[in-house]
């Protein structure tokens, strides 16, 4: 039987996601382009103050922010983000609908549904022919071995012994993917991750020399990070996670209890599982299952795959891949159950494929570094389908991917995520992250702990790096690492969010971060670059669909605001909002970039110092001698407040170096739009 609050939850998510899903599906695969609203309403712009080939030319000098990079390999649709600055709202939606399309099933979730689409967004041709080094047959035992594991007659032991030939199978479907590699190189990824970690970390002091020999800082600039993070071949996790995901499906997790409560106890069990262990079975680490009943347990060895049946667990580094068990999977179907580490984990994984997944109770998740869905060059899952939940980790968690894929899906309850940085939807290099929570008032904070790396941003200020964003290793010795893709999505709920310096949908030399909010009365705390900011060739949006919302920041480059060749949005769809930010905020561009600012409704309050790269500004143009475009476009008619002098109420204004602000009575873009670019009998 299906567990209520999951029905309940499937009936809501088929109310909230499947409009959404369907107009995505029916759509070009492409966003909207040359003719959305927003395009026809900046060329409308450029037409009424004669300026039209000058903001043409900002976006064909955008078009080449690549074209010096010869040997940068970036991914396609950042650069058409870039190319085409005005489709980046449609681009966000559709990664949005992407990471929903999982939920949009009346069957719960059906993880196997978003694959194709990651590999869309990364660029990997899944049908691609086979490498010569490769051995396809692995692809297939994979595929039969589900056979066995979904037939229902197959119960007990046996059932077991059918799990423990899946992950064999699945171990043997990874490695193919290693084609690239010599064993030495696989060996240097797992053994020197941390190495990275801290050299990322230290090199973040304002000042502070690294020491490359304590911190093997040259084995990161030019060997594990650069050199060998790119060899894995992607598709080979994607192809291997679309067998392996059938076991997150509620339908199979429901069945799991009565096919499995009458195995017989084995009396030979295997040191690092006590409590109520019934069965353990595998001669090796990649074939190992283990199953524990409706008591307590605890898991402290490695293991392929462990079925939790109830109880109160404890979990140490659980769903965490090893070179000699590239696939780790738990599933704990029910109880108020701890996943801690003191290492990687809990659900990490290096050059393969790790996933957990929490039927039921609130649990709690306790992280160093890499935990809670971290991957490089790997594929990570963590599912909690109900419970008031605990996040707490150090950096590089909560959905983080360095050049992997990670997700983080948890569909109820009142959730708290706590993390220093890189947490929370983050990325480095060219991968994919992706965290959503469907519903529950939750709390997302990742801050405190990382120094301000310019070291004046004001007191009391940290770097974040999170909360859908996505940086690429820039101005290091050759090759440089181009950014990817990372999200931070909460559908439901009256939400919190604070984050140090980069976070709240950005990003940084080539990558693109969302952060989108479903709706609630939100509050958002951000510092320097925060709520929506593309960096150095980069794009960011923070999308909020309703609710009477409060954006606070500190220092600079926040709300809508774009720096070197980036583009930065801020949409707000509705509600009475306050934002309250520094300079080059508020639809504030400088440096040839585009900042877009747009509110679609309710008595807002702008406030930001009076320098004119705020509320539709634009500022330095030093670096390239061209112009940028600032915009700040309230819509709805409504009395709004504006700090800098000479915005208000029904205004439209246009700057040198194209600094636009509109305050229109028009509803939605669509209407607007529409008036504007009306033939002049028609308006």
């Amino acid at each position: 039987m299906r567990i209520p609050l999951t029905r309940r939850t499937t009936r809501f998510l088929l109310s909230l996601v499947a409009p959404l899903i369907v107009s995505t599906i029916l759509a070009a695969q492409e966003p909207p382009g040359p003719e959305s609203p927003l395009t026809r309403i900046v060329k409308h712009l450029g037409e009424a103050h004669k300026v039209s080939d000058e903001l043409t030319g900002v976006t064909d000098h955008l078009q080449k922010v690549k074209s010096s990079r010869r040997y940068l390999t970036c991914l396609s649709r950042v650069l058409k983000s870039l190319h085409d600055p005005y489709s980046v709202p449609g681009r966000a939606k559709e990664l949005r609908d992407d990471l929903l399309l999982p939920l949009a099933t009346s069957q719960g979730l059906q993880l196997e549904f978003l694959l194709p689409r990651i590999a869309a967004w990364l660029d990997i041709d899944t049908y691609k022919p086979p490498t010569p080094r490769s051995e396809p047959w692995s692809q297939g035992n994979l595929a039969r071995a589900w056979e066995d594991v979904a037939d229902p007659e197959v119960t007990g032991m046996k059932l077991l012994h059918a799990l423990s030939n899946l992950m064999d199978a699945a171990h043997q479907a990874i490695e193919e993917g290693f084609y690239r590699y010599d064993e030495d190189d696989i060996q240097v990824l797992f053994d020197q991750q941390n190495d990275f970690a801290e050299s990322w970390y230290q090199s973040h002091f304002p000042g502070r020399e690294i020491d490359e020999a304590d911190l093997k800082e040259e084995n990161f600039r030019n060997g594990i990070y650069k050199k060998y993070l790119r060899r894995m071949d992607l598709a080979y996790l994607l192809k291997t996670a679309n067998v392996l995901y059938r076991m997150t499906r509620p339908e199979f997790l429901d069945q799991l209890t009565p096919r499995l409560l009458r195995t017989k106890r084995t009396e030979t069990l295997v040191e690092g599982f006590t409590g109520d262990i019934i069965a353990v079975v595998g001669k090796t680490p990649a074939q190992r299952v283990v199953l524990g009943g409706g008591r307590d347990s605890k898991y402290d060895a490695q293991a392929a795959l462990i079925i939790d049946l109830g109880g109160s667990d404890t979990y140490h580094e659980a769903a965490v891949n090893h070179r000699n068990c590239l696939a780790s999977v738990v599933l704990d179907l029910r109880g108020k159950d701890v996943y801690k580490s003191q290492g990687r984990g809990p659900v990490s994984a290096v050059l393969g494929v790790s996933i957990l997944v929490d039927q039921r109770g609130d649990d709690q998740y306790i992280s160093g570094r890499f935990g809670q869905s971290a991957s490089t060059a790997g594929l990570t899952t963590l599912i909690d389908y109900e419970g008031d939940d605990t996040y707490t980790a150090e950096d590089y968690g909560q959905s983080y991917s360095l050049r992997g894929i990670s997700l983080l899906y948890d569909l109820e309850g009142d959730d708290r995520y706590k993390a220093w940085a890189y947490a929370q939807g983050a990325a480095i290099g060219d991968g994919f992250s992706g965290l959503v929570d469907v519903e529950g008032d939750d709390e997302y904070f990742a801050d405190e702990k990382w120094p301000d790396v310019y070291g004046n941003s004001g007191p009391n200020v940290f770097h974040g790096a999170s909360q859908g964003y996505s940086t690429g290793l820039r101005g290091t010795p050759s090759p440089e690492l181009p950014g990817g893709f990372a999200a931070c999505l909460d559908l439901d709920g009256k939400d919190r969010f604070q984050a140090g310096n980069f976070s709240q949908g950005g990003g940084y030399y080539f990558g693109f971060g969302l952060l989108y909010d479903g709706g609630g009365d939100d509050e958002n705390f951000g510092t320097r670059y925060s709520q929506g900011f593309g960096v150095h060739q980069a794009v960011g949006i923070r999308w909020d669909v309703a609710g009477n919302d409060k954006y606070h920041t500190r220092t600079v480059a926040n709300c809508g605001s774009a720096w070197d060749e980036g583009v930065g949005f801020l949409i707000d769809e509705g509600g009475d909002d306050l934002y309250e930010a520094g300079g080059l905020s508020l639809g504030g561009a400088a440096n040839t970039a585009v900042a877009i600012l747009i509110d679609g409704g309710g008595k807002d309050r702008y406030q930001s110092p009076g320098g004119k790269d705020s509320q539709g500004g634009t500022g330095d143009s030093s670096y390239h001698k061209k112009q940028s475009v600032g915009l700040l476009l309230d819509l709805g008619g409504d009395e709004d407040h504006y700090s800098r002098e000479g915005r208000g109420n029904n205004l439209s204004l246009h700057e040198p170096w194209h600094a636009f602000f509109l305050d229109l009575k028009d509803a939605s873009l669509i209407d607007a739009a529409n008036r504007l670019t009306a033939p002049k009998e028609d308006k």
